[in-house]
C-alpha cells in the first residue's frame, strides 16, 4: 500500500505550470484541521517588485487539508492545488499592484487591514 506522503508526491509530480515553478511535499506537525501533518513547497524565481532588476527565490509554504489526504482522490487533489497555487499568485499580485506609484495592497504590511473597534 502507497503511504499518504508517497501518494501526495505522486499526485504533484503529475503537474506542472509556469517556468522554474516546482513543488514538494513534506512533512508538518499535525495541526487540528490540517490532520496528518503534510504541506505543500512552492518554489519559484520571480522579478523581485522592490528591486525590478533582481531576481527572488520566492518559497510558499502551505498546509495540506486532512480531507485531501485521507480520500486520495485526484479530482479533489487537482481542485486544492489548483487553489494553492491561486493564493500563491494573489499574494504575489499585491505585491505588484501599484496606485500613483504606491502599493494598493501591501501583503507584507504589518499594520492591521480592520479598524479596531472599541
Amino acid at each position: 500500500m502507497t503511504t499518504d506522503y508517497d501518494w501526495l508526491q505522486g499526485q504533484l509530480d503529475r503537474y506542472s505550470y509556469r517556468p522554474r515553478w516546482q513543488w514538494l511535499i513534506e512533512q508538518a506537525a499535525a495541526d487540528g484541521f490540517w490532520g496528518p501533518g503534510f504541506q505543500v513547497r512552492v518554489t519559484f524565481w520571480a522579478t523581485d517588485a522592490h528591486d525590478q532588476g533582481q531576481e527572488v527565490r520566492i518559497i510558499s509554504v502551505q498546509p495540506v487539508p486532512s480531507f485531501v489526504v485521507q480520500e486520495r482522490d485526484p479530482a479533489l487533489f487537482a481542485r486544492w492545488f489548483q487553489m494553492t497555487i491561486f493564493e500563491v499568485e494573489k499574494h504575489e499580485s499585491r505585491e505588484w499592484l501599484r496606485r500613483d506609484g504606491h502599493l494598493v495592497d501591501d501583503p507584507h504590511k504589518q499594520e492591521k487591514i480592520l479598524p479596531q473597534i472599541p
